[in-house]
């Protein structure tokens, strides 16, 4: 297990498979990954490197460039915050007042199928209603419904309606920590010492690339990546006053082989260190090989979310 840590939350990427077919094991071993330049360095400077230590070098040179910022104007930095702000303010936070929002509309969800079977018009209208409000509180599900809205749009050439619905998507995807972990990490990578590794995004897939490389796999291969597509929206029941008086009931989309497995849920003591009842995991693959990047294959791990601005992988 590798784990990756930013402040004073993290996550934890996981490999599942044995390491028993390489030459070189695969270590499993946990690993503190650091995110930002001055803890990054701290990392190396415990590495104690000899001089000629090019994968060192390399690591430094690219926290030195890294660390080189663009100053933003003054008044773009408070307008870009306080909309920041404002986006956060619609959702719950990441942690048990999400969890909490969830097993309410598990809650609702169920209330409402019963007020369908029992043909209840009233009491379905306003559980309906009340669902929906609720919903928009959860940025996961928000972002994949608003998603789903922005295709149809586009399929559609309906450009306007497709640009307010890609804009709310995207600010539900800003409140979501696994879409918010791009950038350079620093951590161990068992007997190879520490290595930088770079967080990308291509669409909902994170992808993450080795900065520094070892003899196994070399600079600029993929070390992990895991499908982050949302898959908590549910289809709600048709309307019992429809035409069809079709009755659906109100359940989870099945996927198969799919990336959201089921949450840990921690001790009371572990809950109090971590600040949340679970733990959200996703499954991914993590790229592993011989010396030379001989036999490479890829492996089965978790990534599992540990925090409001963090992971373990």
């Amino acid at each position: 297990m590798t784990k990756l840590t930013l402040l004073s939350a993290s996550v934890c990427w996981a490999l599942m498979a044995p390491a028993s077919a390489f030459t070189s094991p695969v270590s499993t071993k946990p690993s503190t990954f650091h995110r930002t330049s001055s803890s990054a360095l701290g990392m190396l400077s415990e590495y104690e490197p000899e001089e000629d230590d090019e994968k060192y070098q390399a690591s430094r040179n690219i926290l030195n460039m890294a660390g080189t910022e663009m100053i933003e104007d003054p008044q773009a930095t408070r307008e870009r915050l306080e909309r920041e702000e404002r986006i956060r303010q619609r959702f719950v936070d990441y942690g048990d007042e999400l969890w909490d929002l969830r097993e309410q509309i598990e809650q609702l969800t169920s209330e409402l199928e019963q007020a369908i079977k029992s043909g209840s018009f009233r009491e379905e209208a306003t559980l309906r209603a009340e669902l929906r409000e609720v919903e928009k509180r959860d940025p996961e599900i928000v972002y994949e419904n608003e998603l789903g809205l922005f295709r149809k749009a586009s399929l559609e050439a309906r450009d306007e309606d497709a640009l307010k619905h890609y804009q709310l998507a995207q600010d539900a995807r800003s409140c979501l920590p696994q879409f918010n972990l791009g950038g350079l990490w620093v951590g161990k990578y068992g007997s190879h010492g520490y290595e930088m590794i770079n967080v990308t995004y291509t669409g909902d897939t994170l992808i993450a690339y080795k900065a520094t490389g070892d003899k196994n796999v070399p600079r600029g291969e993929i070390t992990f990546q895991v499908d982050l597509t949302p898959r908590l929206a549910k289809s709600l029941p048709s309307e019992t006053n429809d035409s069809s008086k079709e009755k659906h009931t109100r359940k989870r989309r099945q996927q198969p082989e799919s990336n959201v497995l089921k949450p840990i849920s921690l001790t009371e003591a572990a809950s109090k260190k971590w600040g949340t009842k679970q733990l959200i995991r996703y499954a991914g693959k993590g790229q592993v090989a011989q010396e030379g990047f001989q036999n490479r294959q890829w492996m089965n791990g978790q990534l599992i979310i540990i925090g409001q601005e963090g992971f373990q992988n």
